[in-house]
């Protein structure tokens, strides 16, 4: 994805371990890209149902 210009990374310490941690954000362009695909292919997780669904599901206790 960052070859493609959709998201890029930076690296950041986390304190007192010396590990680096990569953030991951989304350039202008992803940002582009996510909204036209929120709106096409994924438009369903707008939809009341779909939410409602979810709920549902969370409501189900595991066996």
């Amino acid at each position: 994805m960052e070859s493609l210009n959709l998201i890029t990374h930076s690296q950041e310490s986390v304190a007192g371990t010396g590990a680096k941690r990569k953030i991951y954000e989304l350039t202008a362009s992803g940002e582009r890209v996510l909204a036209s695909y929120l709106k096409g292919p994924m438009a369903y997780v707008n939809t009341e149902l779909f939410r409602d669904s979810i709920a549902a599901a969370r409501r189900v206790e595991p066996s």
